[in-house]
This record gives structure tokens, C-alpha cells and sequence, in this order.
């Protein structure tokens, strides 16, 4: 099965639906980064799912274009990526640029533990069976 991208002549995006405490939403414009080792979104485009920073949480550092920045890791209900779902999904969260149009990155962790294959000569996404 294929997972549904976009390229933009720069940089393929895709989406994944995340449920937290039973509130769901699906997230587009997420750039898939295989330079990325941990997947990352976006705090403002989930905060209306009640996404945000908790005592509990644990607080990460993340480099990124802009350098240096501090995100927290969530532990959510479920990803749902492609036609397989994850659950009790450590994700981090974090401010991210809105001057580049993206809501995150689905990095190394989120794509290794799909087994996909991404083919760069045909632009697409394909989940090992």
C-alpha cells in the first residue's frame, strides 16, 4: 500500500492522524526528513486537541536549521500513519518556524518502525507488506 505525499519541487510532504485522550486530528504539510532522527510537530497546529507541555512530560533539545531549540516528548494514544497505527507513540512537540509552511517532520523513527520505502525516482512512499 502506498502512503499518500506531495512534492513540491523542494520537498515531499505527507500526513499522519494523532489521537491524544481521545481527541483526534489529522496533520498535513509534514515534511518527510530521513535527516531527522525523531519525528517532530508542531505544538500550535495541536493544540486545539489539547496537546501541551505537562509536568511529566520530558524535556528535549532539538537542532534544527535555526539551531538549537527545547521541545517536550508526549507519549500519545495513537499515530496513525499510512494504514498502520501506533499506540502509546512517543512523539515530540515544539515551536516550529511558521515562516516555512510545515507543521513537523516525520523523521528516522516514525518511518523505520513503518518499514516503508520511499522511492525518490517515482516519488512515492510504499509500506512493505
Amino acid at each position: 500500500m502506498e502512503i499518500d505525499i506531495y512534492f513540491d519541487g523542494q520537498l515531499i510532504y505527507t500526513s499522519l492522524k494523532l489521537t491524544f485522550r481521545g481527541k483526534s486530528k489529522i496533520i498535513d504539510k509534514l515534511v518527510v526528513d530521513t535527516g531527522a532522527a525523531k519525528s517532530f510537530i508542531s505544538v500550535d497546529i495541536v493544540e486545539d486537541i489539547d496537546i501541551t507541555y505537562e509536568d511529566r512530560d520530558y524535556i528535549t533539545t532539538v537542532y534544527g536549521i535555526g539551531g538549537p531549540d527545547n521541545s517536550f516528548q508526549k507519549t500519545v494514544n495513537c499515530i496513525g500513519f499510512g494504514s498502520q497505527n501506533f499506540y502509546n507513540y512517543s512523539i515530540d512537540f515544539g515551536v516550529f518556524a511558521s515562516e516555512y509552511g510545515i507543521n513537523g517532520l516525520i523523521g528516522l523513527d516514525l518511518l523505520r518502525d513503518s518499514g516503508v520505502i520511499i522511492d525518490l525516482k517515482n516519488m512515492k512512499i510504499t509500506e512493505i507488506e
